[in-house]
């Protein structure tokens, strides 16, 4: 039915005991009653590649119990949970070139003729008006979405689908509300043939790395917003990515935790330095976290101006706003959003 083609199909699971997805080589995913239901965001069940299909939960917002179900074969992936201890074998493993990108909703192109390359372990954060395209660009890198024309590659190999070495976190915290921390952590684990030592490991490592240590058993609706976003985060880390795509994560909390996840964050890279691509409208997020800040435009979505942050690092939130370079740089890109199509 496949053959190494995409399909879709609407899931949903309501029944009173848990659905197997996958068989395989590797151990079965179950679905337990109600997943499709309960999604409230975008949550990637990584598999490794001994399995016969890839599992990627899309969940259409706008038609309350309906989900989709993203399938490759085998061959178009090779896993998506890093072997434990595995390391980049060259120094250009996690770089993402993007070339000549476009992508049309409809008969308006929404990201036109668009090129970035972001070097293996470099920060960079993107900034732009609303609508420029900066999501739909990182979906795109992260294989959730298709572009139209153009090609992304995540070091030597072509993006169609979602990759092994490649972490997603989104804005919404995508955690199931009736699985605890350890378990939705331990969530793009499952299947993917780990014994049970080494899961433990990863997860409970994870959940301490990001401040969680704990919380195992505590259930979403026992966590604070900025909780929720480090389990998120945590599930990101758990399967040792080398390139880490996040979708405006700190969006949805205060200010106060918004700064506390920044240097949360800050910290975790200098410790990993993994390939970094994070979308924000927060000018002094995008100078506090990147090396390189990229300024979209709009209409369509396109490069308009890539400046280098040259604050050094270790970084902490209070020593770049503190930095003699913090005012200009922070200027330079208001007046490139504003060149760019920003109302002003």
């Amino acid at each position: 039915m496949l053959n190494g083609q995409r399909s879709a199909c609407n899931l949903q699971n309501s029944g009173a005991v848990g659905v197997d997805f996958i068989g395989g080589k590797g151990r079965p995913v179950r679905s337990e009653p109600g997943d499709a239901l309960a999604l409230t965001g975008e949550v990637m069940v990584n598999l490794q590649a001994n399995l016969t299909v890839l599992i990627v939960w899309l969940v259409d917002r706008g038609q309350t119990g309906r989900g989709v179900v993203s399938m490759t074969t085998e061959s178009a992936i090779q896993g998506l949970v890093q072997p434990d201890g595995a390391t980049s074998t060259g120094n250009n493993r996690g770089e993402i070139r993007c070339q000549n990108v476009y992508k049309w909703f409809g008969d308006a192109p929404v990201i036109a003729d668009l090129n970035l390359t972001i070097a293996h372990n470099e920060f960079v954060c993107i900034v732009g008006p609303s609508g420029c395209g900066k999501t739909t660009l990182l979906r795109i890198v992260a294989g959730l979405a298709d572009a139209d024309s153009g090609t992304i590659t995540i070091g030597e190999k072509v993006v169609t689908a979602p990759l092994a070495n490649v972490a997603v976190v989104f804005q919404s915290f995508g955690l199931f509300p009736w699985k605890t921390v350890y378990n939705n952590v331990a969530l793009p684990l499952r299947g993917a043939g780990l014994d049970k030592r080494e899961l433990e490991r990863r997860v409970k490592e994870a959940i301490a790395l990001v401040g969680l240590a704990g919380s195992e058993d505590r259930y979403p609706a026992q966590l604070s917003g900025g909780m929720k976003q480090r389990a998120g985060l945590a599930r990101a880390l758990a399967i040792q990515p080398e390139v880490i795509l996040l979708d405006e994560p700190f969006a949805a909390v205060d200010a106060q935790t918004r700064e506390i996840l920044q240097q949360e964050l800050l910290d975790l890279w200098s410790r990993y330095q993994q390939t970094a691509l994070f979308i924000t409208h927060s000018i002094d997020e995008a100078i506090t976290l990147a090396d390189r800040v990229i300024v979209m435009g709009t209409k369509p979505g396109r490069v308009v101006e890539e400046i280098v942050v040259p604050i050094p690092r270790p970084r902490t939130v209070a020593s770049v706003r503190r930095h003699e370079a913090y005012a200009p740089l922070r200027e330079r890109i208001w007046d490139s959003l504003r060149a760019s199509g920003l109302p002003t």
